[in-house]
């Protein structure tokens, strides 16, 4: 059976179904400043154990995992250290378990101690005392050389640091970062750039700032990019994927107004406000990330200082959040919480250690084994998670919270796309593929690189594709793909152009020259041009002869039967023009050479045919500016 959801799913709660969902199992309850809770399998036996620390009795500790979500007594590997603030586990030496590293801020020590296997950990080996104030320590391989490198985040010198680890949990001296967010409480390690190495990140209290610093390769690093300022009383940091985009987001906690919040990575760099999950976690401590309902998205836990309370904010997809789900109340100063699978069932189980009632304890996840949406189906065997799995109108075996095409068969899909027949926008094509965007499959997208939604003159033709903007491109009346409404020739073919001037053949006034050369600017191409230098459209006696070129003013100077080269109106015994214009012979009768054409006019015709080639163009003229 295959089916998409196509709305988010909000798991509905009763409230009376809390205890059911998570109830609480008790691991230590005599720690006193209960810390550090930590979820890892410490002795390899494939079990999840649980490390931590106690501040105020200065032990830190683990409990070995026997089975089914039972512990086994505490474990001591260290005490009398004052100050704890951080206890982490990570293979630091490369022999493939799960080392111990520390910190404590009354004596500024950063040590590791070995996991000698089967649960027993050697003596402490000092890293550092050079962090004033130690609170955070994370391990990573930040120079990308195959060993893993320690990064520390200190309070007094607000300070964000690494040690370049050489081997055999072996680390070189302190490489400072940063100084200059103030108090640093936080530190983590993510690919924020998508460029395959690990950007450091860190959490300033007094500065209210979640900030990273770019992995420049090498083991250098670039300046601050501020993430937010808007962290009031910044205390925690966590990163996942949450809205599934492929990139690494951020969540945060802050103490001073009791937040829990998450950024979406635009873009690193750039990372979108702050998009609140509560400011009702009071004092908010940490936050963690993982899958608590196994639908394959990344849910959000924090654990609240004053409130003693332990919280999950169920991941319903695209960037979207339930409203807090509460897991407990009665964590008394809760102030670290992790997931993982303590008991065995494939679901994952939340750790927290509360420092007021010194205790550690584990929440068993019970969600698979409750029915939420009150269906008669338990969430385990949930098909539609939040909707009435007996509600099927078609018949097709999807609930109808889950159908995607209501009213037709989900499974009839003959061009395999995943979108059934019923609903499919685009038959005989992949649906799912729209690389431009706007909604419409590329197998249907009548433009392909633009929104075929915006069609402002309504002729069928997206915009970003329209060839005639404002005018309907389906209209073609010549058949030259051009549409009328942007045709230069409307009854030619606008491609055919042999002289290249940009002008239709069919239109062309000029033929063999360029229509837009016109050097005396009276709409006559150069190349045709009868009275270079003057208007060829003067013609008061309309023969066709501008006037400044007129051998025979008031009369057709084509008309000449003899064809001594005088226009006939003018030949005779009179001198009809008195001459003035031609300065060749002195007044007299008028005769072939007294009427020579006068220098001013060198292009025009002495053929017959020239009264009508000088009708073609000036009918030309008129059409052009007609268009």
């Amino acid at each position: 059976m295959t089916f998409r959801t196509l709305l988010p799913v909000v798991l509905f709660i009763p409230m009376t179904a809390f205890a059911q969902l998570f109830p609480e199992q008790v691991i230590d309850a005599a720690s006193d400043g209960a810390c550090c809770a930590s979820a890892v399998d410490i002795d390899g036996d494939g079990q999840t154990d649980v490390a931590g620390a106690a501040r105020i009795d200065g032990e830190i500790f683990w409990f070995r995992n026997l089975g089914g979500g039972s512990f086994g007594a505490k474990q001591i590997v260290a005490s009398s250290v004052p100050g704890l603030t951080d206890v982490y586990l990570a293979d630091t030496d490369a022999d493939t378990d799960l080392d111990l590293i520390f910190c404590t801020d009354q004596d500024d020590r950063i040590a590791w101690h070995e996991n000698l296997g089967g649960g027993n950990f050697g003596p402490a080996q000092l890293i550092t005392n050079a962090a004033d104030s130690p609170q955070d320590v994370w391990v990573a391989d930040l120079d990308a050389d195959g060993t893993v490198d320690l990064i520390t985040g200190s309070r007094l010198d607000n300070r964000v640091a690494w040690h370049h680890g050489t081997g055999g949990g072996d680390f070189g001296p302190q490489q400072t970062i940063s100084t200059s967010n103030l108090e640093i409480v936080g530190v983590t390690a993510a690919d924020l750039d998508g460029d395959g190495d690990l950007e450091v990140l860190s959490v300033s209290l007094q500065d209210d700032r979640i900030s990273y610093f770019p992995n420049l390769g090498g083991g250098s690093f670039g300046p601050e990019e501020i993430i937010t300022t808007w962290a009031i009383g910044a205390s925690s940091i966590a990163t996942d994927d949450l809205d599934g985009d492929g990139d690494i987001d951020v969540v945060s906690t802050s103490t001073l107004d009791d937040k829990v919040a998450w950024q979406e990575n635009l873009g690193a760099p750039n990372f979108s406000p702050q998009q609140i999950l509560t400011t009702n976690a009071d004092f908010a401590a940490a936050a963690w990330t993982d899958d608590l309902d196994g639908d394959g998205r990344q849910d959000i836990l924090s654990a609240s200082t004053n409130d003693d309370t332990v919280a999950w904010f169920h991941n319903l997809g695209g960037g979207s959040f339930s409203a807090e789900i509460i897991i407990s109340t009665s964590a008394g100063w809760a102030n670290a919480v992790e997931s993982a699978d303590l008991d065995g069932d494939g679901d994952s189980d939340v750790v927290v250690s509360a420092a007021s009632d010194d205790k550690f304890v584990w929440y068993d996840n019970n969600i698979a084994d409750i029915d939420a949406d009150v269906d008669g189906v338990l969430n385990a065997a949930d098909v539609c998670p939040g909707f009435d799995d007996n509600l099927d109108v078609d018949g097709d075996d999807v609930p109808d919270g889950c159908d995607q095409c209501v009213g037709f068969d989900d499974e009839a899909d003959d061009d395999g796309d995943g979108v059934a027949n019923g609903c499919d926008v685009c038959a005989n094509a992949d649906d799912a593929l729209d690389a431009d965007l706007d909604g419409v499959p590329d197998g249907c997208d009548l433009c392909a690189n633009g929104d075929d939604n915006n069609d402002s003159d309504s002729d069928s033709v997206p915009d970003d594709c329209d060839q005639c903007p404002d005018y309907d491109d389906l209209s073609d009346y010549d058949g030259d793909t051009v549409p009328d409404g942007c045709d230069q020739c409307l009854n030619d073919d606008d491609r055919l152009d042999a002289d290249l001037d940009g002008v239709p053949d069919g239109c062309d006034q000029c033929p063999g020259f360029d229509d837009y050369t016109d050097s005396d600017g009276d709409y006559v191409a150069d190349g045709c041009d009868l009275c270079p230098g003057f208007n060829d459209r003067d013609d008061a006696d309309f023969d066709g002869v501008p006037d400044l070129c007129d051998e025979c003013e008031g009369f057709d100077d084509y008309l000449d039967l003899n064809q001594d080269g005088v226009p006939d109106d003018c030949e005779g015994t009179t001198d009809t023009d008195t001459d003035t214009d031609f300065g060749i012979q002195p007044a007299g009768p008028d005769t072939a050479t007294d009427e020579t054409k006068p220098a001013v006019c060198t292009c025009q015709s002495t053929s017959p045919q020239g009264s009508w080639m000088a009708l073609l163009l000036l009918t030309a003229l008129a059409r052009r500016r007609l268009l």
